[in-house]
């Protein structure tokens, strides 16, 4: 369950785009205008305003899966 606002912006778990930076994170938090977001990789976590925050692409998604397949692969 999400709690997606009704300007379009992601609700808290899911994957979006801050696009002030054009990190790639999870909303974890939504307080008023400010969304905070977590590093999909490293858990680094920082704050934005709502409105540079959109949701990821299907194809911005599958592009980081397979990213961290490839990376995964590697370490082992």
């Amino acid at each position: 369950m999400t709690d997606r606002m009704s300007e379009g912006v992601p609700g808290v778990g899911e994957l979006a785009v801050d696009t002030a930076t054009d990190h790639k994170g999870k909303v974890v938090r939504r307080i008023g205008s400010v969304v905070l977001m977590a590093a999909l990789v490293g858990g680094h976590v920082w704050r934005t305003h709502a409105d540079r925050v959109r949701p990821l692409t299907r194809e911005e998604t599958r592009a980081h899966v397979v990213t961290r397949r490839k990376t995964g692969r590697r370490t082992r």
